[in-house]
């Protein structure tokens, strides 16, 4: 499968410069471009390390005379037409299935590939101590010494000091565990997340990535539409809108994310303290994918609204008596000292909003483009399904605005390259009604 570079951007197509099969057990490579008849590469926020998967139509038995038996690496070199960014990347092959003899003369057969830091953490474990240490700190240390990667690694520090003992855990699973204790500088947030995109790893909180600029505005239109420069419209054009979530009731009440308690028993002061979490009054003090300070909203009376309302998703804080009741989810955590209580301060802020982006969540295709990664923010331009009297079609009020890129599959064959996202918000883009 090759595609040569053209002198003018084209949406969808792709620069495979070369595909390379190499064995990590004895010195030989070969170059099985002409063999791949498609390639998927996928990336997820909520996933440690990249993913992908090769059809394979093997017209030589690559499969038994290489051979491929798992001890073997694929290095991709890709990138978009005329774009300047064309990178390398390489993965391990960790499975093959559907193998499949069509016709004499051809096997056709499915490769699976991970990231090399995946097999790095199957054969490390962390166990040792790290007093009086920043959760950054931590992860970073577990980054370079037990899973020995040489990659980018973008690190958000933290405000979190801990005295921990890490007892013969896989590292994925102490950096997710960190993860999920940790704070931002300067923030209320508890949203960090443990993921690789193609530029590398990250250890940042979703706070931080939802206040980057947007990487430009995405609209629902006919491909054959163009405005502005035409080359770089080509490849905002949304071919198609999913609506995988608008909201769950049955699910946000009691994953606790509207209200949720904390019991908290102290084991040295022999008592027992209760926390309770209000999303109305949390809510301002985040940082969220839409602003919560904007001011288009759907209020029927300007003297009606409520503080930090803004676009949240409720109406009122008194508008469901379901929504503000903490004892819809209960957790209890155990204290052994004073000094590591962070932990209870980012539990019920992590669990509100880990499902507050479960809420809104849209999965949109658009022409491929390398440029784009997991944690970037764009705006979506969403018509409505009404017409104006005027003939004007106006944009969506719910759906309409900023979304986080939270997971990406890039679809690549001879003809084409397209790109499914999955974007999430955990805000309205107007303010709901008040009455």
């Amino acid at each position: 499968m090759r595609s040569n570079r053209p002198d003018t951007i084209v949406s969808g197509r792709i620069t495979l410069n070369e595909i390379v099969l190499k064995s990590v057990s004895v010195d030989r490579t070969l170059d099985i471009t002409d063999f791949v008849d498609s390639f998927n590469l996928f990336e997820d926020i909520f996933t440690n390390t990249l993913t992908g998967n090769m059809s394979i139509g093997d017209t030589g038995n690559l499969i038994s005379n290489f051979p491929i038996v798992g001890h073997e690496e694929i290095h991709i070199t890709m990138g978009t037409p005329n774009i300047e960014r064309v990178q390398t990347k390489k993965f391990r092959i960790y499975k093959v299935t559907d193998v499949n003899n069509q016709n004499v003369g051809l096997r056709r057969y499915t490769i699976h590939l991970l990231s090399n830091e995946f097999f790095m953490n199957l054969k490390s474990a962390v166990s040792r101590s790290f007093p009086k240490s920043t959760t950054s700190s931590i992860a970073e240390k577990i980054f370079r010494t037990d899973l020995e990667s040489d990659k980018d690694f973008d690190i958000e520090e933290t405000q979190n000091v801990y005295d921990i003992v890490i007892p013969n855990w896989k590292p994925f699973d102490a950096m997710n565990w960190l993860a999920k204790r940790s704070m931002a500088e300067n923030r209320d947030g508890a949203n960090y997340m443990f993921y690789e995109t193609r530029d590398g790893f990250h250890f940042r909180s979703l706070e931080s990535l939802v206040e980057e600029e947007s990487v430009g505005v995405y609209r629902r239109r006919p491909s054959d539409v163009a405005e502005g420069n035409p080359d770089e419209e080509q490849y905002r054009n949304v071919n198609q809108i999913e609506i995988v979530n608008a909201f769950d009731m049955v699910a946000n009440i009691p994953n606790g994310m509207y209200a949720n308690r904390l019991v908290i028993h102290d084991m040295i002061k022999r008592k027992s303290e209760i926390l309770d979490y209000d999303y109305s009054k949390e809510y301002d003090k985040m940082i969220h994918v839409e602003d919560n300070k904007k001011t288009n909203n759907w209020r029927l009376s300007d003297t009606q609204n409520m503080s930090g309302q803004g676009s949240s998703m409720l109406v009122h804080e008194s508008a469901d008596e379901l929504t503000s009741r903490p004892l819809s989810k209960q957790t209890l955590v155990s204290r052994f000292d004073d000094t590591n209580t962070y932990y209870e301060k980012t539990l019920q802020n992590r669990i509100s909003q880990m499902q507050q982006l479960n809420n809104i969540k849209l999965n949109i295709t658009i022409s491929g483009d390398t440029t784009r990664k997991v944690g970037d923010v764009l705006d979506l331009e969403i018509p409505s399904v009404e017409t104006h009297v005027d003939g004007t079609v106006p944009m969506d009020k719910l759906y309409n605005g900023r979304y986080l890129v939270t997971a990406l599959r890039h679809k690549i064959d001879s003809a084409s390259h397209l790109m499914v996202m999955e974007v999430v918000k955990d805000s309205y883009f107007s303010s709901l009604p008040t009455e």
